[in-house]
């Protein structure tokens, strides 16, 4: 597994409160993490795993925790969770097991696995339905959509602006190929 870690890299962590959260309807699962049971809850929304620091404590073998400089911040909220840093851990179930990093927090989150590891465990698994269509199929049935620059008649359309940004006009251009095109049939 890859240890690189951008700085600066933001994670959101759906049910950071875990323990007031839980419910019987929430998907949990009895894990081992480095050889230590721990009840985790599945969180198909979190991209990361995440363990409080009294959870950490009662591992027997703690692996070193290194410093981490993303921010996890809990669903809805404005700041971000106390990290401890982070370690690489054997996670199993059953017979699967995965070799991830696990972050730790002094927040009381308990054990949250996330949407990958709980698929590398065979705990959680997503089915795609996929309708293809063809190019002619969409251009008969949206003409309109297809034509002019990029005009949406008829609709109000509600767009969010960072204010902090400087906006900046674009003038129309043809693609470089088609500008080439051009240029050729003109001489």
């Amino acid at each position: 597994m890859d240890d690189y870690e951008p700085e600066g890299m933001v994670h959101t962590v759906y049910a950071a409160e875990l323990r007031s959260q839980l419910t019987r309807k929430a998907p949990q699962c009895n894990i081992h993490v480095n050889q230590q049971p721990v009840k985790a809850l599945i969180d198909t929304g979190v991209s990361i795993n995440l363990m409080t620091q009294g959870i950490f404590g009662t591992t027997p073998c703690q692996p070193k925790i290194r410093p981490t400089y993303i921010q996890v911040y809990a669903f809805r909220t404005k700041t971000p969770l106390p990290l401890t840093g982070m370690f690489m851990a054997d996670i199993t179930h059953e017979q699967k097991s995965a070799r991830v990093k696990v972050y730790v927090t002094t927040a009381d989150s308990g054990m949250l696995l996330s949407c990958k590891t709980a698929e590398e465990l065979q705990l959680s698994q997503f089915a795609f339905s996929i309708h293809r269509t063809n190019i002619e199929t969409m251009l008969e049935s949206f003409p309109g959509l297809f034509e002019g620059i990029g005009c949406l008649k008829g609709k109000e359309v509600h767009l969010h602006v960072d204010q902090s940004v400087q906006p900046v006009a674009q003038e129309s251009h043809l693609p470089p190929e088609a500008e080439s095109r051009g240029r050729a049939q003109e001489a």
